[in-house]
């Protein structure tokens, strides 16, 4: 299957349906994963720092309890 990039004029309703159908169709590992790399992400911008990741890692909880 080949990538599709799909190009929305600004504030058009559709691209919000279209990201919410794009998620509702992705597998919960899939969703756990993303949140697991944003967290990294996150974590390497602030320089290493643990502060404020707290709320991060109840989300990445409550996603792998589901």
């Amino acid at each position: 299957m080949d990538p599709v990039v799909k190009k929305y004029k600004k504030n058009d309703p559709q691209q919000y349906q279209d990201e919410k159908k794009y998620w509702q169709e992705r597998s919960a590992e899939f969703k756990i994963e993303c949140v697991e790399q944003l967290r990294e992400n996150w974590l390497k911008m602030q320089g290493g720092k643990n502060e404020n990741i707290s709320g991060l890692r109840r989300v990445y909880k409550v996603i792998k309890q589901k």
